[in-house]
């Protein structure tokens, strides 16, 4: 889960804070609810990981990508 977490607070948050807002998207809203939403329960549905691993091509950041990557391989 520290690779998801990660992922949120140095990616989706730092994205959120930088981004011009009206370019802040509904899609980049419900990424962010989605992975609150994991965060919270603590739970990682099949869809939630194919949701994750759909990602991965568009996550900048080699690190962040490569930990959340082998997190979600851990989980199958």
């Amino acid at each position: 889960m520290e690779a998801l977490e990660r992922f949120y607070k140095e990616y989706l948050i730092d994205y959120a804070q930088d981004s011009n807002w009206e370019r802040y998207d509904a899609d980049a809203q419900m990424t962010r609810n989605r992975v609150e939403d994991i965060l919270e329960t603590g739970y990682i549905s099949e869809d939630d990981l194919d949701f994750l691993r759909s990602l991965l091509p568009d996550i900048e950041n080699d690190g962040i990508r490569e930990d959340l990557e082998d997190f979600l391989n851990l989980c199958e």
